[in-house]
This record gives structure tokens, C-alpha cells and sequence, in this order.
């Protein structure tokens, strides 16, 4: 899902905006439900809001959140996980000192070819 507009489309189904305000548990209104459903407005709804719309359509909530701000202009790519980050580095960083000590030996070489 791109945006909050197109989540809410693709899973209100045949239900009304009433029966999805109902489905809310009071938490969101049919006029607000329509209203996002069907402008691309940039506000952020409010935490009731984002939490009914979950309720509603049966979703989790970080897929509304991050469709809400996805609508508002949000840049919603996941951050990388740290410790996959670390791995990485201690990944790099032992290829780099393996390298660096191989470099030096071929260098060794190119200096002194009689010790080939």
C-alpha cells in the first residue's frame, strides 16, 4: 500500500463507512473514515483515528501508521536493524585487515623478489 487512501479502499470492501465506523468501536466517525478514504490530505490523524481504521479493517497497526505517513509525505522506509549493522562492520572490518596484511605481502614481493 502506497498511502492511507489506497489501505483503506483496498480493505473496506463492500462495507459501508458507517458499518467501518461501527467496526471502530466508536474510535472513528463514517464523515472521517470518508474523508480519508477518499482525499489525499497531508494532516496526520490522530492516534484514535490511526487505532479505529486498524480496528476497523482488521489490520496492525504499523500498517496504518505507516500508510498515514506515507499520505502525509513521510519518508516510512524501515530503519536497519543494529545488530545486522554490527555484523557488517565486524564483517568489513576482518576483510579489511585480511586484505591490508595481503597487500603488504604483495608489496613485500615487489620490493625484495628475491625472496621468492
Amino acid at each position: 500500500m502506497n498511502n492511507l487512501q489506497e489501505l483503506i479502499q483496498a480493505h473496506k470492501g463492500k462495507r459501508s463507512y458507517a458499518n467501518l465506523a461501527e467496526a471502530s468501536d466508536g474510535q472513528v466517525k463514517a464523515a472521517s473514515l470518508q474523508a480519508l478514504a477518499t482525499a489525499t490530505g497531508t494532516a496526520f490523524p490522530s492516534v484514535n483515528t490511526l487505532q479505529g481504521i486498524a480496528t476497523a479493517l482488521n489490520l496492525h497497526i504499523n500498517d496504518v501508521v505507516l500508510a498515514a505517513g506515507r499520505s502525509a509525505g513521510l519518508d516510512t522506509h524501515p530503519m536497519p536493524d543494529v545488530h545486522d549493522l554490527n555484523e557488517r562492520v565486524f564483517y568489513h572490518q576482518h576483510h579489511a585487515a585480511t586484505h591490508k596484511a595481503q597487500l603488504a605481502a604483495l608489496r613485500a614481493r615487489i620490493i625484495n623478489p628475491q625472496e621468492l
